[in-house]
Order: C-alpha cells, then sequence, then structure tokens
C-alpha cells in the first residue's frame, strides 16, 4: 500500500509546488517593476474591491510615558473605527529632527503581546525589537494585532499551548451580532441540544441547583438545559457575547474572565454540574482547567 500523509503542512507544500505565482515579479527594470505593480492591484481590487484612500490621522489618547536614554515610549490606544480601540507602544528616538523612517512592529504569539517588542524582561530569548530600532533612530509602532499572529502561527505549525485571550476576545466580540443565527440556521449547530441529551440519559430525571457554563458565549448551552438547571452561572472572555447573554436573562451571575483564570480565583462555590460547549479546543492545554474544576 502507498504511505499516505496527512500532514496538512505537506499537503500544502505539494499544492504550491505544482502551481507557478501568477504574480511573482521576474522583472529587471524599474519600468518592468511598474507594470508588474500596476497588474497587481488590479488583480486586488477584483478580489478585494477599490482600495481605501488616505484617511484622517486616527485619534489617540496617550495613557503612560516612559523615558530611557535613547527613546521616548508612550503606551497609546487608538481607533482605526469608532468602535476599535487599539492598544499600542510608540517609540520616538530622542534626538530626532524632522522626517524619519517608520516601523510597523508585530509581535509574536505569546502571553506578552506588543509588550514583548519594547521591554526585554517580556521579550525572553527574543528581541525587543521596537525599542532596538527606535535607539538606531526610527519611530515604531506596536500594536496589540490579536489574529495576526495566531494565523502565523496556525500557518507556520507553530504550537502554543493556546489560544492567546486577546484572539479569543477580538474574534467573538466581532462574531457576537450574528453568531447565534450563523450557528443555528446556517451552521445547524446540535452541540448545547447533544450535551443536554447526553445529560438526560445519565442523569435520568436529577435536576441540578447550580451550574457553572464554562465559554458561556450567548448562551446557548444555558438555553438548551431550562428545566434541567435552577441557576447557572456563566464565564467567557468576550465581553459582546455576554452582552448577547444577558438579553436573554438566562444567567444569575456572568464573569467577564479567562476560564483557567477564574476557577483558580472563585471563592468556596460549590457547583453540581460544570459544562463547556465548544470552548476547550481554544484552550488546548487543559490541566489547570480540570484541576480547577476538581478543586
Amino acid at each position: 500500500m502507498t504511505d499516505r500523509t496527512f500532514s496538512t503542512t505537506d499537503l500544502l507544500d505539494r499544492d504550491f509546488a505544482r502551481r507557478e505565482p501568477e504574480f511573482r515579479f521576474s522583472g529587471h527594470s524599474q519600468a518592468d517593476w511598474s507594470q508588474w505593480r500596476t497588474g497587481l492591484l488590479e488583480a486586488l481590487r477584483t478580489v478585494f474591491g477599490d482600495i481605501p484612500g488616505p484617511g484622517a490621522p486616527p485619534a489617540f489618547e496617550v495613557i503612560e510615558t516612559f523615558e530611557s536614554e535613547r527613546h521616548i515610549r508612550r503606551k497609546i490606544v487608538y481607533e482605526t473605527r469608532h468602535d476599535v480601540p487599539v492598544p499600542a507602544w510608540l517609540c520616538i528616538p530622542r534626538d530626532i529632527d524632522g522626517p524619519a523612517p517608520g516601523v510597523l512592529c508585530i509581535h509574536g504569539h505569546g502571553p506578552h503581546g506588543k509588550d514583548a517588542l519594547v521591554d526585554a524582561a517580556a521579550a525572553g530569548p527574543g528581541l525587543p525589537f521596537a525599542a532596538a530600532l527606535a535607539d538606531q533612530g526610527c519611530v515604531t509602532l506596536a500594536p496589540d494585532h490579536a489574529v495576526a499572529p495566531h494565523m502565523i502561527a496556525a500557518l507556520t505549525a507553530n504550537t502554543t499551548e493556546k489560544a492567546s485571550d486577546a484572539f479569543v476576545r477580538a474574534v467573538f466580540d466581532s462574531y457576537a451580532p450574528i453568531f447565534d443565527a450563523h450557528l443555528m440556521d446556517t451552521l445547524d449547530y446540535r452541540a448545547p441540544a447533544a450535551m443536554r441529551e447526553s445529560v438526560d440519559r445519565v442523569a435520568g430525571v436529577r435536576k441540578f441547583p447550580l451550574a457553572l457554563d464554562l465559554g458561556s458565549g450567548s448562551g446557548l448551552v444555558a438555553e438548551a438545559f431550562q428545566g434541567r438547571i435552577d441557576i447557572f452561572h456563566g464565564a467567557d472572555l468576550s465581553a459582546n457575547m455576554m452582552a448577547e447573554a444577558r438579553r436573554k436573562d438566562l444567567y444569575a451571575e456572568l464573569h467577564e474572565t479567562e476560564l483557567s483564570n477564574f476557577l483558580t480565583t472563585a471563592g468556596a462555590e460549590a457547583y453540581d454540574i460544570v459544562l463547556a460547549g465548544d470552548v476547550f479546543i481554544y484552550l488546548g492545554a487543559l490541566e489547570e482547567v480540570f484541576g480547577g474544576v476538581a478543586k
């Protein structure tokens, strides 16, 4: 039998090797580059629509300022849209006089986010290159970009212990307004119903006075368990998802928190049942969660 591989990376590598990149630049002159660029932009417009023109400078607020020997570091928050605040570090060389090179610094996938780009202690074995470039005369901006580092880690097979809190929060805050309709109507989502069927089969007619819903989201699990559980507490990272759950008035308490941290710091509340619907895929390592539940 022919050896089979189930590696997605190998599959993508083989597929890429069979294809000739349509827009690879192979010219040698400025004129060649200009012609290639025009064709590339037209192709991008076909896929994405018109490219937005320059907008007004984003409004920003300086939260803190730190001074070092060779640059000034400011913690700022700016808005890319009226409802999307972005925290960032802005590093400005001390001896700047007129225009200077600007560098956008994207952080990797890790617990420290943008801080790893400006703080040697947070960078660990890495280089805080936003600060280092500022020392060399560049103005650097290091925003918290929740989604890009996660996708880069996934594409490069860089397995992390869990999805970052910022990534989970960003995904579900934006997903919240259409979450229920998309899952229930489009995807025919049945996980909460399947959980209820399993509990009914195992527990018989028993009712549970108090339940904890881990990754409670918009409240689909609580909806599925109506009549079986008297009081629900929920824990979730996404404020927007919890706002959807509050509209349903199903939870006595909702906690905006990371689950492991909640289970570690929660009081001596004794839950009769702990439920988790489609949340463990974002955690990966489950030892802390199960340890907290057992406590």
